[in-house]
């Protein structure tokens, strides 16, 4: 019981825990708790879509290892899809590449 309550909380999130955290974000804030500043932009776009209307993305988590040693970091595999209304269905396979960056 010790471990669930009292440090548990204080253990950093795995990889896979980050990504979920990503993908189930439904606010701008919520997403940019789990991503680099390099991706906000985007992330501003998707939360922004069709004035006020988040685009409904779902994303499945497949596979994870380790980043090859000169890129460093972990990989996490997805699969999302979505269908923005009045338009077509999308399906993507992706790779989040998650890389500690600072000492988090």
């Amino acid at each position: 019981m010790f471990l669930t309550f009292i440090v548990g909380p204080l253990l950093p999130l795995s990889p896979r825990d980050v990504c979920q955290r990503f993908t189930a974000a439904n606010s701008l804030k919520a997403a940019k708790t789990y991503s680099g500043t390099r991706l906000w932009p985007a992330l501003e776009v998707r939360f922004a879509y069709k004035e006020g209307a988040a685009l409904k993305i779902r994303c499945d988590l497949l596979d994870e290892a380790e980043a090859p040693p000169d890129l460093g970091g972990y990989f996490v595999a997805c699969r999302c899809y979505g269908q923005p209304k009045d338009q077509v269905a999308f399906l993507l396979d992706g790779v989040f590449h998650l890389r500690n960056i600072d000492g988090d």
